[in-house]
């Protein structure tokens, strides 16, 4: 070291120099490329977002989309790390394609000492932007008596599916939107179109009818009673999936005879009974009309209803809302929803909320929506979204007068019932999506694996269902499919 720092002589010196400045440019210029990639990677970051902002404004304007990208740019970088910002083009092609192309640079340091004073980059970015996509949304939403129970924070689904629902429809529509329409289908035992429909000539009969029986009676000399009665309990009851307490009658532990003389008079009949119809209808029954929205000569049977408790299995909830461009009726329509009246805890048909979905978004009666989109269409998106929080609970009863009731008889004969049930909603899946109808599902707190394949398969793809295991669930799968519908896509 001592004779180094001591030799003079000039050679040497010369070399020493030009070694020194080769490992110092070098390793600078190793700095200098890093900064240069990091400010290249943040500028197309900003190129991205600005194609992005492009495709969501009405603007068309060259001049005006070149000053809105660059605002949007240099908004996102620092100008002190990038310099010379320049937006080259901002366009808006015929086929809805936005093409964003800028250039920058970045000041070198360590380079400048061999001439590279800066260090420049070419950069674009393509977006689709999205056209007048008109949508039309179906909620196909369960309201089965299971959604009474609770998640392990205690919230209740139906409050967190009411929850869920509006977060969609405010993601998905402004007040009064010009292209988005959204209805609602709560659906149970059966559906409820709404008592405005009375006299629709795609139903049959539902004038209210008051019918007198004549009055009979007899003379009856004795009769049998429970002279001795077990004391009342306290029972479980399931119904749909969730265990309800009750009180139930002790069994009758002697029977006696009594007897009378002159005879009792025992009467029967005699009264008024008022049959009304409150909207609710059944399934179709010819053939396989209940799987679609076609044969429009064959009619939905209209249950007409006298109260009584006899009369829940034609009895439904609340009614349908077709299709609107208008917020505030819906959201107070989802806010409304209930899970039973009185005693009535209805339980779970699929099919019936899936074929007035498929209703709802028809062109065809009882609602007309718009025709069935083509294929390759842009501009309409039909979307139906169906949410459960269980597998299929009941049949469709034999006979022609479409009601969904319980399987009945043994265990296999109970399964093929339902695995019938199981077929017809996945035939309702298949049509609907052979329409053009994107389908969503949303299993909620489903243990089920069958039903949830069920739910899986009726969907487009994987990506469109949903398994959430409780109510924070529902709400991000809700959040998720607005975001999903909403979504520009980078393809460049």
């Amino acid at each position: 070291m001592r004779r180094f720092l001591a030799d003079n002589r000039g050679n040497f010196a010369v070399i020493a120099a030009m070694i020194l400045t080769g490992l110092l440019v070098s390793l600078g210029g190793a700095v200098d490329m890093a900064r240069a990639y990091a400010g290249r990677a943040k500028l197309q970051h900003a190129v991205d977002a600005a194609a992005l902002s492009i495709a969501s404004s009405d603007e068309t304007d060259p001049a005006k989309l070149a000053d809105l990208a660059t605002t949007f740019i240099m908004a996102n970088i620092s100008a002190h790390a990038i310099k010379d910002v320049v937006v080259s083009r901002a366009t808006i092609d015929e086929d809805n394609r936005v093409v964003v192309e800028a250039s920058g640079n970045v000041d070198m340091t360590f380079l400048s000492m061999i001439n590279y004073p800066t260090l420049g980059f070419d950069l674009v970015a393509e977006t689709d932007r999205p056209n007048e996509v008109e949508l039309e949304v179906a909620l196909v939403l369960d309201n089965t008596f299971s959604m009474n129970d609770a998640d392990d924070k205690g919230t209740r689904k139906i409050d967190a599916l009411k929850t869920a629902a509006k977060l969609l429809v405010s993601m998905l529509m402004t007040e009064d939107d010009k292209l988005v329409s959204i209805g609602l289908v709560p659906y149970a035992n059966n559906v409820n179109v709404g008592k405005g429909f009375s006299g629709a000539t795609w139903l049959t009969d539902t004038k209210n009818d008051v019918q007198t029986s004549t009055k009979t009676c007899r003379d009856i000399t004795e009769e049998s009673y429970c002279a001795t009665r077990a004391p009342s309990y306290q029972c479980a009851k399931n119904y749909d999936g969730v265990i309800v307490m009750e009180t139930c009658s002790g069994a009758c532990l002697e029977t006696k005879k009594r007897y009378f003389d002159p005879p009792k008079v025992s009467c029967s009949g005699g009264g008024t009974t008022t049959y009304k119809f409150e909207g609710c209808v059944g399934s179709r029954r010819t053939g396989t009309t209940h799987l679609h929205d076609g044969s429009p000569s064959e009619l939905y049977p209209a249950f007409r209803t006298t109260g009584q408790t006899s009369d829940h299995t034609r009895s439904c909830l609340k009614p349908i809302v077709s299709l609107s461009k208008k917020r505030a009726p819906l959201e107070k329509a989802i806010d409304d929803l209930i899970i039973n009246i009185g005693t009535y805890r209805p339980q779970t048909y699929i099919p019936s909320g899936l074929i007035w979905g498929q209703n709802l978004l028809s062109p065809s009666e009882p609602f007309q929506a718009r025709d069935y989109p083509e294929a390759g269409d842009k501009t309409l998106r039909k979307i139906m979204i169906l949410m459960t929080d269980g597998e299929n609970t009941l049949r469709l009863a034999s006979g022609r007068d479409g009601t969904h009731t319980a399987p009945s008889g043994n265990a296999g004969q109970i399964s093929t019932q339902l695995t019938k049930t199981n077929q017809d909603t996945a035939a309702l899946c298949t049509y609907s999506k052979s329409k053009g109808i994107e389908i969503f599902t949303i299993a909620l707190m489903v243990d089920d694996s069958a039903a949830k394949s069920l739910l899986e398969t009726c969907a487009t793809n994987k990506a469109h269902y949903f398994d959430a295991s409780d109510a924070d669930g529902l709400v991000n799968a809700f959040r998720s499919i607005a975001g999903s519908i909403n979504a520009v896509r980078i393809v460049k």
